[in-house]
């Protein structure tokens, strides 16, 4: 039962918070793609990816009667 929660949790975190380190990252000049097309594309799904992670936040809390 706990093992769930704690897989739950780190997942969800990680969604929410790689997506943010990874947009840092390029917005500080540590990454770039010589292709603008999958730049433009890995700068469009990032915040979808954190946006999912948050949803998944939302649903489990409300899940657990949270919220």
């Amino acid at each position: 039962m706990i093992k769930e929660h704690i897989i739950e949790v780190l997942t969800d975190t990680f969604l929410i918070f790689l997506p943010l380190d990874l947009m840092y990252i390029y917005f500080y000049g540590g990454w770039y793609e010589t292709n603008p097309y999958i730049e433009w594309a890995e700068l469009m799904l990032l915040p979808c990816i954190m946006l999912l992670g948050i949803f998944r936040v939302w649903k489990y809390c409300r899940k657990r009667g949270e919220l």
